[in-house]
């Protein structure tokens, strides 16, 4: 997810109806050549109750508080991407200190 596309987008897509929140990728996809944005328009919140624009919105602040406007949206501390398996333990520590069942 790329900051500058989510946050060039944020305002305009809360207000389209029915609301939606515009996710910004940017990169190279299958058959593609150069890096292009695609946007992808998802519920503000799921029909299971997931607030994506609260989730989106918190993203966009904390990079606020940081000053970082641009670049990926998971990030290493020095600016680089990160990919999804580099947060696979954490996920997996947050999932087994919430579950409830035995």
């Amino acid at each position: 997810m790329d900051l500058h596309g989510i946050l060039k987008h944020w305002e305009a897509s809360t207000t389209f109806n029915p609301p939606h929140i515009v996710i910004a990728i940017l990169g190279r996809f299958k058959g593609e050549i150069g890096k292009n944005y695609h946007l992808l328009p998802i519920a503000t919140v799921t029909s299971s109750g997931i607030d994506n624009k609260l989730c989106i919105g918190r993203l966009l602040e904390e990079c606020s508080k940081l000053n970082i406007t641009n670049g990926p949206s998971f990030r290493s501390k020095t600016g680089l991407k990160i990919r999804a398996i580099g947060f696979e333990p954490q996920f997996f520590d947050l999932l087994c200190a919430t579950c409830t069942c035995s």
